[in-house]
Order: structure tokens, then sequence, then C-alpha cells
């Protein structure tokens, strides 16, 4: 996935960490949870570095945390 949107500079290892704003940690769980789209797509669709970001924000989310 990260090749196909960044091709072989999308493989590189980050430097920094990648900031997302609370709108869009929002719409990509909703998406994932009401099933609009599969977990891959959402990354794809919002460029989130890993599956382990999103399960994470989906953790927080559904423990009603802000």
């Amino acid at each position: 996935m990260k090749y196909e949107a960044g091709g072989r500079e999308g493989l590189q290892e980050a430097t920094s960490c990648k900031f997302y704003s609370k709108e869009l940690k929002l719409a990509a769980v909703k998406d994932y949870i009401q099933q609009n789209y599969s977990q891959m797509e959402v990354l794809a669709k919002y460029e989130i570095s890993s599956t382990s970001v999103l399960k994470r924000w989906v953790k927080k989310y559904t423990g009603h945390s802000e």
C-alpha cells in the first residue's frame, strides 16, 4: 500500500511523527466502524501510517476517551 501511494520513497522509514487532526481521526474511525471501508482502504484514504495507529484510535473512540 505504501509503495502504491508513494513509490520507493513511500517505503522509507519516517524521520518524524505524523500529525493527524482530530477531525481526520474521527472521520477515519467512523468510516471503519460503520464498515464503509476496509481497514486497508481507510489507511489509504486518510494516509494513515499503520494499522496500529488506526486500531489505537478505534480503541479510544469505542472506550469513549477524548
